[in-house]
């Protein structure tokens, strides 16, 4: 709850500018698997205000440790606010996390209202990151169609399941707006 108070609560379109002394990396799916994680902060350094991190989303399902993966990501995220993103993949929804281990991962270590916690905290992540105004960071499994605009994933509710507008073909989306 602290996470959403602090930052996680954020638009479905967010901004990064890097300044000149820091470096970004941008890390795709971690899908459960910590070990990897750690390869990537031995390898990369870890996140600091000079170290910034962009996870693009599916850090639950398939491993073992989804749920200490988001520990530790939101746990950077608020110690360094500006410097750990995170955007919400196709597995950071409730269909998902159901159908495949999320769920099962997190009742058996601890229980169903943690569960429930963090798809709540999920569904606040952003779909996207434009980093500085020029390249645009979106989960693939989250779009389909490619003439999808910047205003639309702006306008974009996070808080809805998928399939979220930017799963409708151009002719939905438009009648849906009207």
């Amino acid at each position: 709850e602290e996470a959403v108070r602090r930052g996680v609560d954020t638009p479905s379109l967010r901004h990064i500018r890097v300044p000149s002394a820091a470096r970004l990396n941008i890390v795709g799916d971690t899908h459960g698997h910590l070990a990897d994680v750690f390869t990537i902060f031995r390898l990369c350094g870890y996140p600091s205000l000079t170290n910034m991190y962009l996870f693009n989303g599916d850090m639950t399902d398939r491993g073992n440790n989804g749920v200490e993966i988001c520990f530790i990501l939101f746990a950077f995220q608020l110690l360094y606010p500006n410097s750990v993103f995170i955007n919400r993949g196709n597995h950071e929804c409730l269909s998902m996390n159901t159908k495949y281990s999320f769920q099962r991962e997190i009742c058996g270590k601890y229980n169903q209202i943690l569960f429930d916690r963090f798809e709540n905290l999920f569904n606040l992540l952003p779909v996207a990151f434009l980093v500085e105004e020029e390249t645009l960071v979106v989960h693939g499994g989250l779009a389909k169609y490619r003439d999808v605009s910047l205003a639309e994933i702006a306008a974009l509710d996070t808080e809805q399941q998928p399939p979220i507008v930017l799963l409708r073909p151009p002719e939905e989306r438009t009648r849906q707006a009207e």
